[in-house]
């Protein structure tokens, strides 16, 4: 899932701060400060925390609106042995999505890392999954895993991943 962190500084008497002020305005209806929104990947608010707060929990609270509890929407990503990844395991847990190609040196020097986060947080609600992009597909892929296993989930990508998470280049 695809995260922008973004400040509007709306305080000033600078060009920047007016005009910051009014796409808050435009946007949210108002130019309170402090005023905190999550937003979607399509810009549709998910959630709003006006004004400053010393309250850790309800700030927490309004932070945990903004996770996304149905999992990742990363399609029909198929197995290398055939058939398709269920992703329906995903709701509510952390998603790594590593996409990587048996050609790419610096996608291979990262296995050993993602294999042990994969095992050190896994109880903790993280999920591993490797994407491979070869054009070769499963037959590239089945001996390339023998030699470098990886202790976590991998399938291949699809064509619409590819261009939803635009994917032109690796790593």
């Amino acid at each position: 899932r695809r995260v922008l962190f973004r400040s509007l500084y709306t305080d000033g008497t600078d060009a920047a701060s007016e005009a910051n002020s009014k796409l808050q305005l435009d946007k949210f209806g108002t130019v309170a400060e402090p005023y905190y929104v999550i937003l979607d990947p399509d810009g549709n608010v998910v959630a709003k925390f006006e004004g400053l707060t010393k309250d850790a929990v309800a700030y927490g609270a309004f932070l945990d609106k903004g996770l996304n509890r149905k999992g990742p929407d990363l399609g029909a990503i198929a197995k290398v042995d055939g058939g398709t990844l269920d992703t329906s395991g995903f709701a509510g847990k952390v998603v790594l999505a590593d996409f990587w190609a048996t050609w790419c040196i610096p996608c291979l020097k990262e296995i050993p890392g993602f294999n042990k986060l994969q095992k050190e947080y896994q109880a903790q609600g993280l999920v591993v999954v490797g994407i491979d992009t070869d054009e070769e597909g499963a037959e590239k892929v089945k001996p390339f895993l023998q030699k470098h296993p990886m202790d976590y989930l991998v399938g291949l990508v699809s064509p619409g991943l590819t261009q939803k998470y635009t994917l032109d280049e690796l790593p």
